[in-house]
């Protein structure tokens, strides 16, 4: 029998994508392993098309069973996640996108392939294609070995900052959203440069002014952390982070309404009947209603604009301001609804326009274009969250992309989608925001992702509505059903 894996190669250049290509066909010849390559926007362009690596896609799902997409960087990635919306559900099924690095992924994958393995079993390979080379180049040093995350962080003595102290979290959901946005509210102002060490984990450093570099600490309850500044105010910094720690981070007036311990515990889960349990349901009651599939369109990321880093970054600021207001009135919307605990939320997603890793990293690559700077940013930012062992620190990696949406649709200058229906509203996901501008008419909510412990099902339990996420997405296809949602299920009635 032949493969049952092959490969789509998406690359900025299109000559990269053919040699490497051809670097990964020398490894295996005459081993049958499809390979097509969607790169460039024409042989000497550079760029990425979601329509060719969706083609591409295609023809290689004809020919075996399951396709592996590598990816070279940035908005490679974001195009061929559009790629994927793209595709016919049975197809979009057997793919997976691999994170490996381009080149090593590629030819590690292929000779995977060629062995016999499945689609996991090569993405899980590719994954490792590094470490050889890690390991080799570990004998030259700390640092080379530590940029390839074969070294583990060194201890960061007190001594290398001006001021320090060390707290232990106490929130029951860790450094989640809420005491972030605390701690960065507290450090404004200052004039120093603080930032945090997990010492039980040995993550970090990060800054303390970015809400999303801290909770990729995945800091959990019950971690030491270690708070360093340096700059005039360094005390004064370490004292105010060590009093919020000291207060709980004011977790006693945060508790998320309507979310059982099962569903802080693990993510949801779909177990692909007509009934679906999915962890976490303590909310509302029972509810009956019509179907209604809400599907937004989709985000543009626009090239192109106004020509030059300073015009770009004037963009960005712009969009980031347009948010911001738009932000700001959300909140007080969630909380004539649903209290203070509800716009807690919402001075979350605040706290991400200024984040200071979200902007550094978009500048980085400002000459790009704001959108795709942006974009790219945003989505290293929530693949790294997403990574976070804890499943309810896992689940803040929805509010960075909801932000980084948000921007980008003002950049495009689109307007908010807002889902205005009557019944049980489907949706593949929904964000914060949209679930506070649902219209009256929403009697419950049905997703095919999501999570039970997302800021997004917190806010519609406290909107009363029976949620039910992590459905799989055959709940698309519900439009004009009969559907009951029991809180923990949901379940077709009637033919």
């Amino acid at each position: 029998m032949g493969t049952r894996v092959g490969f789509v190669v998406v690359s900025h250049s299109r000559a990269l994508g053919d040699s490497v290509r051809s670097l990964a066909a020398e490894m295996v010849p005459g081993a049958g392993v499809p390979i097509e390559v969607a790169a460039g926007l024409d042989a000497a362009t550079f760029g990425t098309d979601a329509a060719a690596i969706s083609e591409a896609v295609g023809a290689v799902a004809r020919a075996v069973e399951q396709v592996v997409v590598l990816m070279d960087l940035g908005s490679a990635v974001l195009s061929a996640e559009l790629a994927l919306e793209l595709l016919d559900d049975d197809v979009r099924a057997r793919v997976l996108l691999c994170p490996a690095p381009l080149v090593e992924g590629l030819v590690v994958g292929v000779v995977a392939a060629a062995g016999g393995a499945d689609a996991a079993g090569v993405v899980a390979e590719a994954a490792g294609a590094l470490t050889a080379k890690a390991e080799h180049l570990a004998a030259g040093g700390d640092e080379v070995a530590l940029a390839a995350g074969q070294v583990a962080v060194p201890d960061v003595q007190a001594a290398d900052a001006g001021a320090s102290g060390e707290f232990e979290v106490s929130p029951p959901h860790g450094l989640h959203a809420r005491p972030v946005a605390l701690l960065v509210s507290a450090l404004a102002g200052l004039d120093a440069q603080v930032s945090l060490v997990d010492l039980t984990s040995g993550a970090g450093p990060a800054p303390a002014n970015s809400p999303t570099a801290v909770a990729g600490l995945g800091a959990v309850r019950g971690h030491r952390v270690r708070v360093l500044a340096d700059g005039p105010d360094a005390a004064q910094a370490v004292a105010r982070v060590l009093d919020l720690a000291a207060n709980g981070f004011d977790e006693h007036s945060w508790r998320p309404h309507g979310v059982p311990d099962s569903a802080r515990g693990g993510p949801a889960t779909n177990l692909g009947s007509r009934r679906h349990p999915v962890t976490g349901a303590d909310g509302p009651a029972p509810t009956q209603g019509v179907a209604r599939v809400w599907r937004p369109p989709a985000v543009r990321i626009l090239g192109g604009g106004p020509a030059g880093a300073e015009a770009q970054e004037a963009a960005l600021d712009g969009a980031r301001a347009r948010v911001r207001e738009l932000i700001n009135g959300v909140r007080e919307r969630a909380r004539a609804m649903a209290g203070d605990d509800a716009a807690a939320i919402f001075d979350a997603h605040l706290s991400l326009l200024d984040d200071s890793h979200l902007l550094t990293q978009t500048r980085a690559h400002i000459t790009d274009g704001a959108a795709t700077a942006w974009a790219r940013a945003v989505a290293g930012v929530e693949s790294q969250l997403a990574a976070v062992a804890d499943p309810y620190l896992q689940a803040r990696s929805a509010d960075v992309r909801a932000v980084g949406d948000q921007v980008l649709r003002a950049l495009a200058d689109d307007q908010e989608p807002v889902p205005d229906v009557d019944g049980i509203l489907v949706a593949d996901d929904l964000t914060p925001a949209q679930v506070v501008a649902a219209g009256a008419g929403v009697v419950g909510v049905l997703l095919a992702r999501g999570s039970a412990v997302s800021h997004a099902a917190i806010l519609g339990r406290r909107r009363g509505l029976p949620w039910v996420a992590g459905a799989g997405s055959s709940v698309l296809d519900l439009d004009g059903r009969s559907v009951r949602l029991t809180g923990d299920s949901w379940e077709g009635v009637g033919s």
